[in-house]
């Protein structure tokens, strides 16, 4: 089968998204299909997600010389596509229409991927609070929810990150199109997760991801200043940095907390074999991909390095561990204490009391469900029942 992944965003650049497309692109050439990844041009001051990662040579990386976006060498290279092209965010809905003619002259199956909807962040940045406590919207914002629907009907397939995200696209579904809702993965599980018991894991806690109020990483600092001699390692990098090191030397723990900044996905899977108890304080409140639309990784991530979880029982989380038996390992705390330190570190303190290998066991094994390799399976199926439709 011939894959494309169209995600013309500058890379190297710290996006989760390039994990997850890199790594399931690699999956699906090491099953034998053609695939690339067209990316946008190289952008100066980040890193790579990982530059020494396998993945990112075997996903075969393309950056077109129409980077910065070009829109008549964009079409003419749509026009000359066939197989199946995966559009994401922005850039997708933006093409589906906006490209549309070149679309309907190509021999290629446009699938988008659609993992949280781009107007609700339109409103979110404007207003500073979750989409669902806006009541008036400007016209940029209408206009962008027409363009998504838009491009929703234009689609030869969509692919959707979360349950809440299939239910949000509802009518605007065509009959008849495809649709699978596919959450994001982690690497193959290493067997010596399930031996390593939290007197081989010295560190306490961890947070990864985005310095970012709606990911919650002032709350964790607030909860481990309320556990005394407790430890806490930050990975994430970007302009709040400097005033969470502030607020942790200003709330005296300075000698637990440990900034690691901006990292590799190497680096951060590392440091997960080494904790005990990761987190995901998301705030609901703060924003609706949050509250309904995110698939965290590092929940994935977290169950499958073998450590304990403490996240915010916001839906992304539930629907992710519904099929998982309840554990004391992992706790959730539910999303109207999403702020609440002292519920955070009540649920932390919980979690680390439990060093149960039956249920390190239980998550391992639903781990290895969500391993690139078997995500890049499900995709395949999907995307050959994409292939088989007759294009409209």
């Amino acid at each position: 089968m011939r894959v494309r992944f169209l995600y013309p965003v500058p890379y190297p650049a710290p996006y989760a998204a390039w994990i997850q497309i890199f790594r399931t692109a690699a999956a699906l050439r090491c099953g034998g299909d053609d695939v690339a990844v067209i990316t946008g041009r190289s952008q100066a001051g980040h890193a790579a997600p990982d530059p020494a990662d396998a993945a990112v040579p075997h996903a075969r990386v393309r950056r077109p010389a129409w980077w910065p976006l070009r829109r008549g060498r964009l079409r003419a290279w749509i026009r000359k596509q066939h197989g199946v092209v995966i559009l994401r965010g922005e850039t997708g809905v933006a093409s589906l229409v906006r490209d549309h003619a070149a679309w309907q002259r190509s021999s290629a199956r446009p699938v988008l991927e659609v993992h949280r909807r781009t107007w609700h962040e339109a409103c979110e940045r404007r207003t500073g609070a979750a989409v669902t406590a806006c009541t008036v919207y400007t016209t940029g914002e209408r206009s962008l929810q027409q363009q998504e629907g838009l491009a929703v009907s234009r689609a030869a397939g969509l692919l959707c990150v979360s349950p809440a995200v299939r239910e949000d696209l509802g009518p605007s579904v065509p009959s008849g199109v495809p649709v699978a809702v596919l959450p994001s993965g982690c690497d193959p599980v290493e067997e010596s997760a399930a031996s390593a018991g939290f007197a081989d894991r010295p560190r306490d806690f961890l947070f990864a991801g985005k310095l970012d109020p709606k990911k919650g990483v002032g709350t964790a600092l607030d909860a481990v200043a309320r556990l005394p001699g407790r430890t806490l390692d930050v990975f994430g990098g970007g302009d709040r940095l400097s005033g969470l090191q502030r607020r942790a030397g200003d709330a005296g723990l300075a000698d637990r907390v440990v900034f690691h900044g901006r990292t590799t996905p190497a680096e951060v899977r590392a440091a997960l074999h080494r904790t005990k108890v990761a987190l995901c304080p998301l705030d609901p409140g703060a924003s609706v991909v949050s509250a309904a639309f995110s698939s965290p990784m590092k929940v994935i991530e977290t169950l499958a390095a073998g450590a304990g979880l403490v996240a915010t029982g916001a839906r992304p989380v539930r629907d992710l561990l519904a099929s998982l038996p309840e554990s004391p390992l992992r706790q959730t705390v539910p999303p109207a204490h999403a702020r609440d330190g002292a519920a955070w570190a009540a649920a932390m303190a919980a979690a680390l009391r439990t060093d149960d290998p039956a249920s390190r066991s239980a998550g391992l094994g639903w781990a290895a469900g969500y391993a690139w390799p078997a995500r890049a399976e499900r995709l395949r199926a999907f995307l050959q029942r994409v292939g088989a439709e007759t294009p409209g």
